[in-house]
C-alpha cells in the first residue's frame, strides 16, 4: 500500500477513534444513570457499552498499525519506483495473454 493510502486510512481511523470516544462516553453516561434508577434496561446498556468498548479497542488497534505501517513505509522514490514496475509488470502479462490468445486464434484457422 502506498504512502499516501496509508495517510487516508490512518485518517479516517483516527475520525472513527474520535467518534467512538465519544459514543463509549455516552454510553457510560447512559449505564450511569440507568443504574442510579436501579432501572430493568440496565443489562441492555451495560452489554452495549461492552461492545462499543470492544470495537474501540479495535479502532485503537487498527490506527495503530496503520501509523506503525505509515512510519516504516519507503520514501517516495522507492514507492514510485515499485509502482512503475507493477504496471510494467501488469502490462507485460496483459501483452502475453494478448499474444497467446493471438496464437490461439491463428492456430484454429490453420
Amino acid at each position: 500500500m502506498d504512502k499516501a493510502m496509508i495517510e487516508q486510512r490512518l485518517n479516517m481511523a483516527e475520525h472513527h477513534v474520535a467518534l467512538g470516544e465519544q459514543y463509549v462516553s455516552m454510553q457510560r453516561d447512559i449505564v450511569a444513570m440507568l443504574e442510579l434508577r436501579n432501572s430493568e434496561m440496565l443489562p441492555g446498556a451495560a452489554n452495549l457499552l461492552r461492545i462499543l468498548e470492544d470495537m474501540q479497542l479495535s479502532h485503537a488497534s487498527h490506527r495503530d498499525r496503520l501509523e506503525r505501517e505509515l512510519a516504516n513505509s519507503p520514501t517516495e522514490p522507492k514507492t514510485l519506483a515499485r509502482s512503475a514496475y507493477g504496471t510494467a509488470r501488469k502490462l507485460l502479462a496483459k501483452s502475453s495473454r494478448s499474444n497467446r490468445a493471438h496464437v490461439e486464434a491463428r492456430r484454429s484457422v490453420f
